[in-house]
């Protein structure tokens, strides 16, 4: 494993600089670069791997093919160990988180509690199950570790605003478009 990410790690890794701060990859980044996405390649390489954190989300979400599933792509048997090992492979090459410290898990459980009594857990509309708890543990490890996330959607980020939990940046990378601030919504996808 590279390094493995706490707050000390952040500290450290990002050294008082806002322009070297840590940034949480979401799973629809890096699977895109997975797929050779020329755009998700020459942003994570512009970030440089040392800032961009791969988390325990991430390799499960990647290990188990749900990225590709939940867009209802075909994904051939033959890509499965594929995508298993470039999973695994993710935190011998980037910082890595964890996210099983009782801490974190702590802040996750709590804002997953808050937002679902708020309904404003996303759901899916054909069968009314969970979504995304990714973007709830993604959002609870923003806040603990106070870092951004890059993500390419904003709606599950803006919900968990919303509710009154201070995300401190939910930005997408490839447009540029910056969808949470300091807890604050800053765009509507709907409109």
């Amino acid at each position: 494993m590279a390094e493995s990410v706490d707050r000390d790690w952040v500290r450290e890794a990002g050294g008082g600089d806002p322009g070297r701060t840590p940034v949480l990859v979401e799973t629809e980044i890096w699977s895109r670069a997975f797929w050779r996405d020329p755009d998700a390649l020459a942003w994570l390489a512009a970030v440089g791997p040392r800032r961009t954190i791969v988390t325990q989300t991430t390799v499960r979400e990647i290990s188990f093919g749900a990225q590709w599933r939940r867009r209802g792509a075909v994904v051939r048997p033959e890509y499965d160990a594929v995508l298993r090992e470039y999973a695994e492979r993710l935190p011998d090459r980037y910082p890595y988180l964890n996210q099983s410290s009782p801490r974190l898990i702590s802040t996750i459980e709590g804002l997953r509690v808050d937002v679902s009594l708020k309904s404003l857990w996303i759901t899916d509309e054909r069968n009314e199950k969970p979504k995304s708890p990714g973007r709830l543990e993604m959002s609870g490890s923003s806040i603990y570790l106070g870092i951004p996330i890059a993500a390419l959607g904003g709606e599950a980020y803006r919900k968990v605003a919303r509710a009154g939990h201070p995300l401190p940046l939910v930005f997408d990378p490839l447009s540029g478009v910056e969808y949470v601030r300091d807890g604050r919504c800053l765009v509507d996808e709907e409109a």
